[in-house]
């Protein structure tokens, strides 16, 4: 029987362990820790009865099926471990999702309570906006260019800290401000024409007027100014324009 089964696998020795063992090669698996258990089994077996030329093949092919094996089972128990654990511990970015939301929540509420008050920014727009007004009569276009800036900036953090006052669209009365007032007093700086300059400032005047009605501050009324807002500041331009 064995001169048989040499005969038959003469030139592939391998091809004659595989048979000799059980296990099909051509299975669409991989072999497992059972399978490599098997192996070492029917080599172990087939030690005594195998010729001399055979026996120190089959003992170290033995050998080395043991080994996967044994390798093969500690890595199947510690992928089993390593399921149970992350079945029992909980999702680890929940916990964290929460405390950073409430982190944020906190820090937006004390940057809105830090923020500066509507009616801290609104005097600022009206100091920047009397400064205007004298630097255009003074035909100081570089100066007036600039308080026009500031007054523009002072208007968009009015839109973005109260977008609504009192029932009223804040923002929207300050974006047809920018669209309408604001490009008329640009338009007459940039041609530098002081007359035009005067009604784009008064009509400016009318609307911040209409605003405070329509947000319940109509004792609150924009005139020409008189006085300058500073008593340290020249208005005249010190270079050619």
């Amino acid at each position: 029987m064995w001169k048989e089964s040499i005969r038959s696998s003469r030139g592939n020795e391998a091809q004659f362990w595989w048979k000799l063992s059980g296990v099909q090669r051509s299975e669409p698996r991989y072999l497992g820790c059972y399978d490599y258990l098997r192996i070492a089994g029917a080599f172990l077996a087939a030690c005594k009865a195998a010729p001399m030329r055979f026996e120190r093949t089959a003992m170290l092919t033995a050998g080395l099926a043991l080994l996967a094996a044994g390798w093969f089972c500690w890595k199947v128990q510690r992928l089993e471990a390593q399921v149970v654990r992350l079945s029992r511990s909980p999702d680890p970015i929940a916990p964290n999702a929460l405390p950073a939301a409430t982190n944020l929540e906190s820090r937006l509420k004390k940057l809105e309570a830090a923020s500066p008050r509507l009616g801290e920014i609104m005097s600022g727009i009206q100091a920047h906006f009397g400064k205007l007004y004298f630097a255009g009569q003074a035909r100081n276009w570089d100066l007036a260019r600039f308080e026009r800036g500031e007054v523009e900036e002072g208007l968009e953090a009015v839109s973005a800290l109260r977008p609504q006052e009192n029932g009223v669209n804040l923002s929207g009365i300050v974006g047809a401000f920018q669209q309408t007032q604001l490009v008329a007093l640009k338009d007459a700086i940039e041609m530098k024409d002081r007359t035009m300059f005067r009604q784009a400032y008064q009509d400016s005047m009318q609307m911040c007027n209409t605003c405070h009605r329509s947000t319940g501050r109509p004792f609150i009324s924009i005139m020409i100014p008189t006085n300058p807002p500073v008593a340290n500041q020249r208005w005249e331009s010190e270079y050619p324009q």
